[in-house]
């Protein structure tokens, strides 16, 4: 649970934006955006993939999503 509300944490200081990453509905893996410094041009992008979704172009897809 210190993990779920870290994430809470995070989006109400928007220094670390946590989302789910899907496929067909399903949890497949985990995208984070890390702005130690709160709102500014410096970030961390930290992301994982279950081992099923892996090598299916979704992390990616993700990254693309979130940085565009």
């Amino acid at each position: 649970m210190r993990w779920s509300a870290a994430q809470g944490e995070g989006w109400e200081t928007r220094k670390r934006l946590s989302f789910a990453v899907l496929a067909h509905g399903h949890v497949a893996g985990h995208i984070v955006l890390k702005r130690p410094g709160g709102a500014g041009t410096v970030a961390a992008l930290g992301y994982w993939t279950g081992a099923p979704a892996r090598g299916l172009g979704l992390a990616s897809r993700a990254v693309e999503m979130l940085t565009a």
